[in-house]
Order: C-alpha cells, then structure tokens, then sequence
C-alpha cells in the first residue's frame, strides 16, 4: 500500500512537472493558466489531499489514478503513436484488472489522451487512427469480460475475507 501509494505520488509530480514545463515552453502566455490548472487539481475534492488520508488509504482509487498518471506519462514522454497506443492498450487493461470502474472513471483520460496523438498535426493518420482504434476495442472487449463474464471463486462473504486478511495488515 504505501510503495502505491509513493509511486503515485513520485509519478504524478512529474506528470505536473512535464505539463507546466512543457505548456510555458510553447506559450509563455499560458504560464498562469496551466499553473491555475495545476493548483485547481491540488486543491479538487479527489486530490492528494483526499486520497492519501487514513481513512483512505489502501483504496483501489489509488492504483486506478497511479494507471491514469502513467498513460499521461506515456503521453509525455514516448514519441512513437505505435509505442504509445500499446502502452495505452496494456495500462487500460491493468486499470481494468484492478476494478471495471476504471473504464468510467479514468480509461476517458487515457482515450482522450490517445485521441489527441491521432488528431495531433490537425488531420487523420490512417495507421495511427487504426491503432487507436484497436487500442480502444480491446479496452472495451476487456471491460465487458471483467463486467460480464469474470467471477469470484469464493463460496460466501467470509471465505473471501478470510482469503483478504491473509494477504494484507489492514483491517478487513
């Protein structure tokens, strides 16, 4: 729980780093309203100061938004739409592994994230629309799996937690 959390915390200061460096490197008059961004999500109910609190702590929030960080990261830092679009495809699915919430909460960060590399020069690139696009159908396929067709192997309520509890220090 705490690496997830620390690795969150490590990946979404560079995150914000990259956007603010590179958001003044192209327009210096943009400075404050990236800045305003930036402190606007600190500040969000569902920020650091919220996630990462006692009550909190441990949640599948946690690993779902450090998923959504690191596709932002992909974004960033990876040049290659090919590269990026299977690293959105593998995040996307581990985001869903982690809870099928993902595809409403986080995975429309990631696609915006991944629409924006296909119309990034103002007009439609066939291959990278194509690996977008079979980027986003096994996402989706994935999500209907994990919705529909995945299961749980426990025969009542308390084999589960006894399962949990040997697995984790926190109260179940």
């Amino acid at each position: 729980v705490a690496v997830g959390t620390m690795l969150t915390i490590l990946v979404l200061a560079i995150v914000l780093g990259r956007m603010i460096r590179l958001a003044v490197a192209k327009n210096d008059q943009i400075r404050h309203a990236v800045f305003g961004a930036v402190a606007l999500y600190l500040v969000a109910p569902f920020s650091i100061a919220y996630v990462w609190n006692d009550q909190n702590l441990g949640r599948l929030d946690v690993y779902m938004l450090l998923v959504a960080l690191l596709a932002l990261f992909v974004g960033l830092t990876i040049k290659n739409t090919y590269v990026k679009c299977v690293c959105y495809t593998v995040l996307g699915v581990v985001g869903l592994a982690i809870h099928q919430g993902f595809a409403f909460l986080y995975y429309p960060i990631v696609f915006s994230v991944m629409v924006y590399d296909v119309f990034e020069e103002n007009r439609v690139h066939a291959g990278r629309f194509a690996a977008a696009f079979v980027s986003g159908l096994i996402n989706v396929a994935v999500a209907v799996y994990f919705q529909f067709f995945s299961s749980i192997h426990f025969d009542s309520a308390k084999e589960l937690v006894t399962f949990l509890e040997g697995r984790t220090n926190l109260t179940i």
